[in-house]
C-alpha cells in the first residue's frame, strides 16, 4: 500500500496564516500539522508516500522531513500548481500507483485513538470492494459531504455534499482507501460549480458500482478538520491534554518509525543527534530501548 498526503490546496480558509505557509507546516501543539497524518499512515504500516505540496512550499518542507531515508522511508514529491479538486491527487501521482492500493489522507485532517490503527486495518482486511472510507459523527453534518444509509441494510445510498437538509449525522472524513482504478475514475469527472472535481462524485462512482465498504469510526476516535483557525486551537488544546496526561507525544514519527523498525537504534540516535537542546529532543531520548 501507498500513502497519498494532500499538502497543497490554497488554506483560504486561514486567511491571513496562510500568507505565511501552508497550513501543513503550522504548528498544533507541539508540531507541524504534515505529522499528524504521516503518523496515522506509519502507525498502518505504509512506508511509501507520495505527498502532493504547492511549489514555494516545496523546499521547507523537504528541509523538515526530507525524502524520508532518515526515518527508514520513502517520500516523493509533487507539485500542484494550482488546487483542482482532491481527485487531482490521484490523477497528478498516477505513476506512483500503477497496481498498488492507495490511502489517501487530507493533510489538515488529525486522527487520534487507541483503536484507531485496528479499527482502519480490520475494514480493509475484510473488504474486497475497490472504496473504503470512514465516516465520524458530528454535529454540524450540513458543513460536510453527508453519508445517506439505508436503514435496512446499512449500505451507503449516496454522498450529498454539504446538503441544507439534514441528511444523516455521518460524514466523511479525509481518510479514502481506493484501488489504482481511481486514477482513471478521477480523469473521468466532470468540474463542479465550484471549478474543480469532486471526491464527493468519485465516492459516488464506487457507490452506484456497488464497489465501497465504510467503517463508522467510533466515539473513543478522535477526528478534526484543523483547517480553521478555530480547529487549530481546539487540536492543539486536546492535544495538549493528552499528551501531558499520557506523557507520550502524539504523532511523533521519529519514535513510531524506531518503534516499528522502520530504523535500528544507531539510525535513530544519529536522528537524535541532529536535533538542538529542546525539550522534544529529550523526549526521543527516553525511548531509546
Amino acid at each position: 500500500m501507498i500513502g497519498l498526503v494532500l499538502a497543497g490546496g490554497n488554506s483560504t480558509r486561514l486567511y491571513p496564516l496562510n500568507q505565511v505557509c501552508t497550513k501543513q507546516m503550522l504548528p498544533i501543539y507541539d508540531k507541524p500539522l504534515i505529522y499528524y497524518p504521516l503518523a496515522n499512515l506509519l502507525l498502518l504500516g505504509i512506508r511509501e508516500f507520495v505527498i502532493i505540496i504547492k511549489p514555494y512550499d516545496k523546499k521547507n518542507i523537504i528541509k523538515l522531513i526530507g525524502n524520508g531515508e532518515n526515518y527508514g522511508i520513502k517520500i516523493s514529491y509533487i507539485e500542484q500548481e494550482k488546487p483542482n479538486g482532491i481527485p487531482e491527487a490521484l490523477i497528478l501521482a498516477e505513476k506512483y500507483l500503477r497496481r498498488k492500493k492507495i490511502m489517501m489522507i487530507l493533510g489538515d485532517n488529525i486522527f487520534f485513538g487507541n483503536t484507531l490503527t485496528s479499527t482502519i486495518n480490520s475494514l480493509i482486511k475484510r473488504t474486497k470492494s475497490k472504496c473504503n472510507i470512514f465516516l465520524h459523527e458530528v454535529e454540524n453534518p450540513n458543513a460536510y459531504g453527508v453519508a445517506l444509509i439505508d436503514k435496512k441494510t446499512n449500505k451507503i445510498l449516496r454522498i450529498v455534499e454539504k446538503p441544507k437538509k439534514f441528511v444523516s449525522k455521518y460524514v466523511v472524513t479525509g481518510l479514502y482507501v481506493f484501488d489504482d482504478s481511481s486514477v482513471n475514475l478521477a480523469k473521468k469527472l466532470k468540474k463542479s460549480e465550484r471549478n474543480e472535481i469532486e471526491i464527493t462524485d468519485l465516492i459516488n462512482i464506487y457507490i452506484k458500482n456497488k464497489n465501497i465498504d465504510y467503517k463508522i469510526l467510533e466515539r473513543g476516535i478522535f477526528w478534526i478538520d484543523a483547517g480553521t483557525t478555530n480547529n487549530i486551537l481546539k487540536a492543539s488544546q486536546i492535544i495538549e491534554l493528552i499528551q501531558n496526561r499520557n506523557q507520550n507525544k502524539i504523532a511523533c514519527i521519529e519514535e513510531i518509525c524506531y518503534e516499528k523498525k522502520y530504523i535500528s537504534k544507531l539510525q535513530y540516535k544519529k536522528l537524535i543527534n541532529k536535533i538542538p537542546k529542546c525539550e522534544y529532543r529529550e523526549y526521543l531520548q527516553k525511548k531509546i530501548i
